[in-house]
Parts: structure tokens; C-alpha cells; sequence
């Protein structure tokens, strides 16, 4: 069963990449995105160390998947 089966990705959803690149997560975060044809918002650095910052970055670019 894939990702797509069991959760119903598409072209609507908006995807958050926290991760770094150099950790497996983000492999997933950034092909999820790009495969199912969603967005990809990239989450600098200095949000990511902010609870606060993150929370008002996924509101404003209406995160659906993390």
C-alpha cells in the first residue's frame, strides 16, 4: 500500500520541508510534495528553532501535510 493509497495526496495539499536535507525525513517531505504535484514550502532555518515563527508559517501558506 503506498502513501498515495492510504492517505490521498494531490495537487492541493501544501507541504512543509523542516528537515535538513542531509536527514531522511526530508526525502519524503520533498518528493511527497513534488511527485502527488502539491507545493513545497521550504521552512528556513531560524523558523524552525521557533515554536511561534513555525505555527504562523504554516497557517500563512495553509500547510495541510508536515
Amino acid at each position: 500500500e503506498t502513501a498515495q493509497e492510504h492517505y490521498a495526496f494531490d495537487g492541493s495539499d501544501v507541504w512543509s520541508m523542516f528537515h535538513s536535507y542531509a536527514f531522511d525525513v526530508s526525502v519524503f517531505e520533498m518528493w511527497g510534495a513534488l511527485a502527488h504535484g502539491g507545493t513545497l514550502v521550504v521552512v528556513p532555518r531560524e523558523v524552525t528553532r521557533s515554536p511561534e515563527e513555525f505555527l504562523d508559517l504554516l497557517v500563512e501558506q495553509r500547510v495541510t501535510v508536515l
